[in-house]
């Protein structure tokens, strides 16, 4: 659960804002209805009267939209903005809407039910023609040298105190869902070119399993650690921004550790097949990494324990 304090952050991000307030901007004409979707501190709402709308529908789960009437009364929007906390699956809106903005996104757009939210919105409230934003967001996978990030959240597993075996510890805190928070990555870190692997076209996406493949030819000889994994995001069609190592969001990027470093040399070969199951409020991802057309690493990071 989100608190003011973190959408604070999400909206001094500048990159990220200017990008939304542009597309905002072009999308609403005089008199539209807006439906701010994950409105939390109700930014994007206030922004939407701003440019003309004539009514904003603004729904949110966390008890950080509690702020937002009184921000539509001190900002002169008060008649304009309609609150809701609360399930939004559940909320009926009495109209329909020209505009849809949401940033329900995690370190990836995969983020507990965000795609079935905006798809449900998407069919339900939007009219024909109308502009849903964000419009896409690119999926793209590096191999990365990350020895801080990986001896923070796997290394101790590695050496432990008084010698003890700990390689199926270490193996689970591997396969954990991890980010850079913290730690975070740096174009230089990148040990080949990123690899598109996927995108979410928000026009016509549905909660469905992801699967991507990438291959890579390593640029530099070095320790690879695993895989970073990030997005770009297109909020309109020519608007947008991107969240790759070196770029500085909110948002972090993924981190799919390996049970151990891979001492690599320049020219060789790596290659990766990902996927990803929504299972109840989440997803489950996987990954397996390959060198030499040969399975180092099969991991998943919602897997039993193994039996003794």
């Amino acid at each position: 659960m989100y608190h003011l304090s973190d959408y604070g952050r999400m909206f001094a991000d500048r990159g990220r804002t200017d990008a939304y307030l542009a597309a905002l901007r072009a999308a609403i004409t005089p008199g539209a209805v807006v439906l701010d979707l994950g409105a939390g501190s109700g930014f994007f709402s206030l922004a939407a009267c701003a440019f003309g709308a004539s009514k904003v529908y603004a729904l949110d789960v966390s008890e950080a939209i509690d702020v937002l009437p009184a921000l539509a009364a001190a900002n002169g929007f008060g008649d304009r903005i309609v609150v809701h906390r609360g399930d939004a699956f559940a909320y009926e809106i009495p109209e329909k809407v020209d505009v849809i903005v949401s940033d329900l996104r995690g370190n990836l757009p995969f983020c507990v039910r965000s795609i079935e939210l905006i798809a449900h919105a998407r069919d339900r409230y939007l009219k024909p023609g109308g502009a849903l934003l964000p419009f896409r967001d690119r999926l793209f996978v590096a191999p990365i040298e990350a020895p801080v990030a990986w001896g923070a959240r796997v290394g101790p597993y590695a050496a432990p105190p008084l010698g003890f075996d700990m390689r199926a510890a270490r193996e689970g805190a591997a396969s954990e869902y991890h980010n850079d928070r913290g730690h975070p990555f740096q174009a230089s870190q990148l040990l080949a070119p990123a690899v598109e692997f996927g995108s979410v076209d928000y026009a016509n996406v549905r909660p469905a399993p992801i699967r991507g493949d990438a291959r890579f030819s390593f640029e530099r000889d070095g320790l690879a650690h695993g895989f970073a994994l990030w997005f770009d995001a297109e909020i309109a069609q020519g608007i947008g921004y991107s969240n790759a190592p070196g770029e500085d969001h909110v948002y972090g990027r993924v981190f799919f550790a390996w049970p151990e470093p891979v001492a690599v040399r320049a020219g060789e070969e790596v290659a990766v097949a990902l996927f990803a199951q929504p299972v109840q409020d989440d997803y489950i991802w996987g990954w397996t990494t390959t060198f030499a057309d040969k399975v180092r690493f099969r991991q998943m990071n919602s897997v039993p324990l193994p039996r003794l």
